[in-house]
Formats: C-alpha cells, structure tokens, sequence
C-alpha cells in the first residue's frame, strides 16, 4: 500500500529510534492512566467503570504490537498508526470520564501533539491534530446531546476533602509528569546525536589535516625527480652528450613542456595543501597591475600561439595605481585564468585581459571566445577536482585545480571574484582587488589609532 510521503517518512529507518521512544512512552501512559482511574474510583472521586480499564488495555496491547513491529521490522507504519489511535482513545475516555470538556486532563492533548511534532513531521502533526479534535468534537457533542452522561470535574467541588486534594496532586503529576518523561527521552535522543555529529566532525577535521600533510609531502617528493629530467633535458639539449638531430630535438622539447606542465601540477597541489592548512599568507608589497599583466601575458604567449590565438591586453594606462598585494600570488591568479582561456578556447580564438580601476582599487578581467560554461556549472567551478567536462573523453586535460587555487588565493589577497558566461560563446573572469588586503587595513587603523 503507497502512503502520502510524510507518512512513509516515518517508518525510514533513520526515525525508528523515535518510534522506539514512543512506544516506552506509551506504556508510561497506560500505566499512569490505570493507576489514576483506580485512585480515583478507590477513593470515590470518579466513577466506577470497566470502559476505561478495557481501553487501557486495549492500549498496552497496541503499545506491544507496536513494539514488536519494530522488532522484527514488519507492518511497522500501520502498527503506529493504529498505537496512536489508541492513545487519543485512551487520553478522550480519561477526559470523559473526569468532566468532559472541563476535564483537568485536557493538557495531554498539547502533550500528544508536542510530541509527535518532535518525533515526526508537520504533516503527521497537523493530521494527530485533526485526530483529536474529531474524537474531542464527538465526545463534547455526544455530551451535549445527551447520548453520553455528563460526569462532574474531580476539580469542582469548593469543600475539598483529602481524596480529592490527593486526586488533585495526582491529575498534577500525570500532566506534569508525562510530558518530562517525553522531553527527557527526546533530549536524550538530541544529545547522542549532537554527541556523534561532534565525534564526525572530528574525525573529518583530522583526516583534512592528513590529507594537507599527505599532499604537501607528496608534492614535495615529486619536485626532486622533476628537477632531476628538467636538468637532464638541459644537458641533452645543450648536446653535452652528442649532437642531435632535429627530430630528437623536438622530442626533446615536448618532453620539457610535460615536466613543466606536471610541475605546474605540482605547484598547484603544494598551494592547495598549504590552503588548506591555513598557511597560505601573502607577503604585502607595492604592484604595479601592469607589469604583472604584461609579464604573465608574455609567459603563456607560446601556448596562445600554438594555437593561434590572438591575445590582446588593455593596460590601466596613466600612473600606475600602487597598490599592495603579493605579486607572486596575483600572478599565479592569472597565470590559471590566462591559460584556462587559451586551453578551452578553440584554435584561431581571442583572448583579452583588460585592467581598469574601480572604486576599491583595480578590476582585472580575462574574457575568452571559448567553449563557455553552462548555468547549472557556474555554481561549481570553483570546487576542488570539479571539470565542466568531467567523462573520460574529455578534450581538455587538467584535474580541476586551477580555478579552485584560485578562489583561495583571491581570498588570502582580500579580492573578490566573479564570472559570466555564455554556453558556446565564452566566459569571463573578473578579480577586484582591493587597494590593501582587509587584515593590513585593520593594522593600519589600529596603528593611527594608537
């Protein structure tokens, strides 16, 4: 049988924990009841009646099938449902038979509800609700017509005798009593769980911390042999070991181009490592936008001219605006931005890198005619590992590195960046930086304030 959602949501296994506390409850609840309608029919307080003890019973036997379900995992939604109709059964008969709609009891109603809105869900909250107001709606309305007899509240006489000051105390107890026990269960229930959350949460802490050192080490492993075919490379080319001919040559030259491709790898990862360990602090200095522009532009030109790109750059133009950053950091910002444009933008494309000032300092932007980013990938791209085309026959190599180094070194330089695109048209990348980072502003204020 198919339920509505909210239903089916509470027989998940993640929410038997709540049905088990539910069950132990329950059987405080029949307990509490027998032993309030015994007191009172004892001491003459309320009437003599088999209907109340029946319903208790018939409510221990719900309770236990209920428990049961659980157990061995089967019928467990209809043994719930069916365990609390029961205890609206329960809770409408004590009502009755303590004064109808002026019954002291009419607390275990919020109770009930209180409950299953911590136990389970709105929908399941708001449908117990309209459980109890029809079974309280008939009862008010069956009195009212005088289909059932109306048994006077054990509250209303003004002569109190001790019976009924001890009824009193007891009515106290059971609306006092039941709802402690439920929010002692639940907090318990909270705290284990709050308990786990803080253990994972640890845990997850410590494994980051292993995988930054990991990553450090292994990076700093791989620049030993790395330096070591860069220097090879030089030997052979500079034919120390024999003339070569042309072919070995270019066989030499792409090998030189893989070494520094992976070492530009591994530069990439040993940034990442040091991010994450919160090493990852500029050295402030004056720059001039424009050098660093100029110089990263000229540097990458080989790739852009492999293929055949036409790469303009628009300085800032007039004075240079000074303003302090780490050079080294900036550059390496824009070394991944200038060439992610050149990789991902198909033979004989345009690249541009336009510097203008704005009101907090300078805008660098690198816009590209390449193969664009869909909307749905926008939110993304900035995360670790993450490639707009991830398949196995992707075009383009890297592992998704570049534009997440550089989402961490913008935020140790204090700029913000951004980026627009159009799927097929290009993209582009926009990096505001301001004229000091915030951390050497706030020095600066301190030290004016002193």
């Amino acid at each position: 049988m198919r339920y509505p959602r909210f239903i089916a949501e509470i027989g998940l296994a993640s929410n038997r924990p709540k049905l088990r506390v539910a069950v132990w409850s329950g059987y405080a609840l029949a307990i509490a009841f027998e032993a309030l309608a015994l007191a009172g029919q004892l001491t003459g307080v309320l009437p003599f009646t088999w209907s109340l003890h029946v319903l208790v019973t018939i409510k221990l036997v719900t309770n236990t099938l209920a428990w049961l379900s659980l157990r061995l995992d089967r019928a467990v939604l209809e043994a719930a449902g069916l365990n609390a109709v029961a205890d609206i059964a329960v809770m409408t008969a004590a009502m009755y038979y303590t004064g109808g709609q002026a019954s002291p009891l009419f607390a275990i109603y919020i109770i009930e509800i209180s409950v299953f809105a911590l136990l389970s869900n709105r929908g399941a909250t708001f449908l117990i609700l309209a459980v109890i107001m029809g079974a309280f709606s008939a009862m008010a309305v069956a009195i009212h017509r005088g289909v059932l007899v109306q048994y006077p509240s054990p509250m209303g006489p003004v002569d109190l005798s001790t019976r009924h000051v001890v009824m009193h105390l007891l009515f106290a107890g059971l609306v006092l009593g039941l709802p402690t026990f439920y929010t002692s269960a639940i907090v318990r229930l909270l705290r284990a769980k709050e308990e786990a959350l803080e253990a994972r949460t640890r845990a997850l802490m410590e494994a980051g911390e292993q995988r930054s050192r990991f990553m450090a080490h292994v990076t700093h492993e791989l620049r030993t042999p790395l330096h070591g075919i860069g220097a090879v490379t030089e030997l052979l080319e500079s034919e120390v070991y024999g003339p070569l001919t042309e072919r070995q040559r270019r066989a030499m030259g792409e090998i030189a181009q893989s070494a520094e491709g992976l070492e530009k790898l591994v530069d990439d990862l040993l940034l990442l490592a040091k991010a994450d360990a919160g090493k990852l602090e500029p050295r402030l200095a004056p720059v001039n936008v424009d050098e660093v522009v100029q110089g990263v532009v000229a540097g990458l030109r080989w790739m852009a001219d492999l293929k055949e790109h036409e790469v303009e750059v628009l300085p800032l133009g007039g004075d240079p605006l000074p303003i302090r950053s780490d050079r080294a950091q900036l550059a390496q910002i824009l070394v991944n931005l200038v060439s992610n444009a050149i990789k991902f933008t198909p033979p004989r494309g345009r690249i541009s890198v336009a510097a203008r000032r704005h009101e907090e300092g300078v805008e660098i932007a690198v816009s590209d005619t390449g193969i664009g980013i869909a909307d749905e990938e926008l939110e993304t791209i900035f995360d670790e590992f993450h490639q707009v085309d991830g398949t196995d026959e992707r075009k383009h190599g890297g592992i998704g590195l570049g534009l997440a180094l550089v989402k961490r070194l913008a935020a140790s330089l204090g700029a913000s960046i951004e980026v627009t695109s159009r799927y097929g048209e290009g993209s582009t990348f926009r990096i505001r930086l301001p004229m000091a980072p915030p951390a050497e502003e706030a020095e600066a204020e301190k030290t004016e304030a002193l």
